[in-house]
């Protein structure tokens, strides 16, 4: 899970970045409206699923870790 989320959130970054050079994600913020926020968060859906699973992942390392010791 820990390598997924890793994945995801590259993926998001590289995203992030080249909808900045080419202006595009400043457009999402013009008119805020709820079909804008629909279309920001299906943007940054990617990144907040890699979080997720990340954040899982690492606790699920840590019961692991916890248990192996004991």
């Amino acid at each position: 899970m820990k390598t997924a989320g890793i994945i995801l959130l590259v993926l998001q970054a590289i995203g992030l970045i080249g909808s900045i050079l080419n202006g595009q994600f400043s457009d999402m913020f013009t008119a805020f409206n709820l079909f804008s926020f629909a279309e920001l968060l299906g943007f940054c859906l990617p990144g907040i699923i890699g979080a997720i699973l990340l954040v899982i992942g690492l606790k699920k390392g840590k019961k692991k870790s916890s248990k192996e010791t004991k």
